[in-house]
């Protein structure tokens, strides 16, 4: 699903994620928990951010996965097949944290792509998004 077309603008148990409850008093958490995504499959997760807020992406997968950033345009662009651009291009992470200030309002999506194909297992991702105003995360992460 993920082609090449987007460009920049393993152990068999997961890692535990680490404990973010300093984050959360700061921040709102959006979303924490487990998934499976099958091989050749993407998970997606929308969210709406406010120029400059900051987006944190925290995630464990095994094995590991690629994870894209895409604004609502370059989402809709790449959905229908045509070529997108990414705000944030991780590629290859089975370990992951990663912050995401936004350059303008608008919905964001979050993909993980599982690029295994059939021949081997399932992704299994612990994710934690976290969304925050401002500088307030800079020195937490």
């Amino acid at each position: 699903m993920i082609n090449t077309t987007l460009s920049n603008s393993s152990s068999p148990s997961l890692p535990a994620l680490p404990l973010l409850s300093s984050l959360s008093d700061e921040g709102k958490i959006l979303l924490e928990k487990s998934i499976t995504i099958s091989p050749k499959s993407v998970w997606r997760y929308e969210v709406y951010l406010e120029i400059y807020n900051k987006l944190i992406i925290r995630l464990s997968a095994s094995p590991w996965v690629d994870l894209y950033i895409l604004d609502s345009v370059n989402y809709n662009h790449w959905r229908h097949g045509g070529s997108a651009s990414a705000y944030v291009i991780e590629e290859r992470k089975n370990i992951l944290t990663k912050v995401f200030t936004a350059p303008a309002d608008d919905n964001y999506y979050i993909i993980i792509y599982n690029p295994w194909d059939y021949l081997k297992s399932n992704v299994n991702i612990e994710i934690r998004v976290i969304r925050g105003l401002g500088d307030v995360y800079k020195r937490q992460v």
